[in-house]
């Protein structure tokens, strides 16, 4: 199962559902050998309908990385075959141009992400 700061996202989409349509979150894996699109799928669903689980091949996952300056870096693998992702944790706002916008990470709390993400959505539009 991802790996995510699911105590910061859940209050995070509940501040922001239906207060705009167009807010699209996305969650991107790091671990594409554990997290299939059925597990990041079912992943998803725990948090928002509206939320977007993307994964894909390392060669993917290593572009999208290396173009918004994520770190990350699979562990050793124990005699189970199990082993830990270290990765950056933070939150991007891009716009609908695909650009952008700000980076909220996990010290920032909650209700100023919120604002600020309402703020930069309403002077976007």
């Amino acid at each position: 199962m991802p790996v995510w700061p699911g105590a910061t996202l859940q209050p995070i989409l509940v501040g922001l559902y239906g207060k705009d349509k167009d807010f699209v979150p996305i969650f991107i894996t790091v671990d594409p050998e554990r997290d299939t699109p059925e597990v990041v799928g079912e992943y998803c669903k725990e948090f928002s309908p509206k939320l977007v689980g993307l994964t894909g091949s390392r060669e993917q996952i290593n572009i999208v990385a290396k173009r918004y300056h994520i770190y990350h870096s699979q562990g050793p693998k124990d005699s189970d075959g199990d082993y830990i992702v270290d990765h950056t944790v933070v939150m991007y706002l891009i716009n609908p141009r695909g650009e952008f916008v700000e980076y909220y990470g996990q010290v920032k709390p909650i209700q100023e992400i919120v604002r600020s993400i309402m703020n930069k959505m309403k002077a976007y539009s």
